[in-house]
């Protein structure tokens, strides 16, 4: 590369002012807790500190993005816990229900347990991701909760019409 892309690379990065001479041995960075990177501001700072300063950057962005994911984890993980009495509920209202409302429900209570095990298998899957691999995963078992959600809804509301009206479900009555 040239000296004017060189320079014009460090300036992008905004460590013009602090380059040092060349012919003279490079000294010890002072703490950059008390230093600035505004060009110019400082002088001596060096390539070394940008990149040791990036490497704190992408450190912190990493730790951030291990914590949401395990903060998301741990939050989908509670909601997929509570639907387990909701699930034991509907099956013990089960034995209130008769002929086609009962095969409907029985069959509304299967597909949400397969759903509810597609989740969980799921949040173990995203377990082990990381990153941005996290990230894209996370929209894929957001779509999978919100279709366990809305047919746990379903559900309710099926269970809640035939405890209001049971002779809605009955073969032929």
């Amino acid at each position: 590369m040239g000296r004017r892309t060189i320079v014009g690379l460090l300036a992008i990065v905004g460590v013009v002012g602090g380059c040092e001479d060349e012919s003279e041995p490079a000294s010890a960075p002072e703490s950059t807790e008390s230093r600035s990177m505004v060009p110019g501001e400082h002088e001596g700072t060096t390539f070394e500190d940008v990149r040791r300063q990036a490497g704190e950057a992408a450190e912190t962005a990493r730790d951030w993005t291990a914590q949401a994911r395990d903060e998301y984890i741990a939050r989908l993980e509670k909601e997929l816990d509570e639907f387990e009495p909701r699930l034991e509920a509907m099956e013990e209202k089960l034995k209130d229900l008769s002929g086609d409302a009962r095969t409907r429900a029985e069959a509304m209570i299967a597909e949400l347990k397969e759903k509810r095990v597609e989740v969980a298998e799921d949040l173990t899957e995203l377990r082990e991701k990381s990153g941005a691999a996290w990230s894209d995963f996370k929209a894929g078992l957001d779509r999978a909760f919100s279709d366990l959600k809305e047919s746990y809804n379903e559900a309710a509301a099926h269970f809640q019409q035939e405890a209001e009206d049971p002779a809605s479900g009955d073969d032929g009555g």
